[in-house]
């Protein structure tokens, strides 16, 4: 197999990876090394083969795999990742997530055990509240909040670090775009935007997929001489990194006309007309 283009990103204890998962459908691949610890996350399983061939490439090996919700392309490589790899596999209560060794609920953050902890510690799933008080990162555990970002579909997290302001919204939010309305709702999706919007400005967010010439086209038809949706896009044109992302949640809230609109029916109306596109 060829080597991928990687895009590789330092902050601070962490290194991020973001590559090309699947060509067919545009996926984004993320993995996440923690460096004290030599502990290694995977966001999604688009495509097993490349993402494995990309930790090849890198030296690093998978220790836990994060699925955001139960699309086929989001989940078809769980097994072989986990049989390669005997990685924790953390998501929702799903049939098609499977195999699972942890069940998240919504309302519920992760501590994730590294490979400084106690080799007998399970992964915690606890309260936003239990954390409260707590130094939100340490050598023995990576700790994450969970998102419900449902409206796309009914099982959908998206995770975020505070430590480092990182989220990685799977299919909530695209470059100047959102995912289609598929077993959720649209008040669903505007509500999901609202939550993801009241993180720090300055966090950096993943995509699932990079649609963003697409929706750069239908921005522009929908808003031409859009200040915003200009800026932006003369800030991707000089972007030297092949992926759409990571992107600035301030700069993705003031061009993005779903994550703009004011009500659920100005986002439903965007939306539906979005669809006949």
């Amino acid at each position: 197999m060829p080597h991928h283009a990687i895009n590789l990103l330092h902050l601070g204890e962490f290194t991020i990876a973001t590559f090309l998962a699947r060509h067919d459908m545009r996926n984004i691949g993320v993995l996440l090394r923690h460096h004290p610890s030599e502990t290694v996350l995977c966001i999604d399983a688009p495509h097993a083969p490349t993402i494995m061939h990309v930790a090849q490439q890198l030296g690093w090996h998978i220790h836990h795999l994060l699925i955001t919700h139960h699309h086929w392309d989001h989940v078809e490589g769980i097994l072989e990742l986990k049989t390669a790899y005997n990685c924790t596999v953390y998501g929702r209560d799903h049939p098609k997530i499977a195999p699972i060794d942890v069940v998240l609920v919504e309302g519920q953050d992760i501590r994730i055990p590294t490979l400084r902890s106690d080799v007998n510690e399970q992964s915690e799933a606890r309260s936003v509240e239990e954390f409260e008080g707590e130094h939100p990162q340490s050598d023995n555990h990576i700790q994450l909040q969970t998102i419900c970002a449902t409206g796309h579909c009914n099982t959908q997290i998206a995770y975020y670090i505070p430590k480092i302001d990182c989220a990685f919204v799977a299919d909530a939010l695209f470059n100047l775009g959102c995912g289609r309305i598929l077993q959720g709702t649209h008040a669903e999706a505007f509500a999901t935007f609202q939550r993801i919007k009241t993180l720090p400005p300055h966090t950096r967010l993943w995509f699932g997929h990079d649609y963003y010439a697409p929706n750069a086209k239908v921005s522009l038809i929908f808003a031409p001489d859009d200040a915003e949706i200009l800026a932006y896009m003369e800030q991707m044109e000089a972007r030297t990194q092949a992926m759409p992302c990571p992107i600035m949640l301030q700069h993705e809230a003031a061009a993005n006309l779903f994550m703009r609109a004011a009500t659920v029916e100005e986002f439903t109306a965007l939306r539906v007309r979005r669809d006949r596109f």
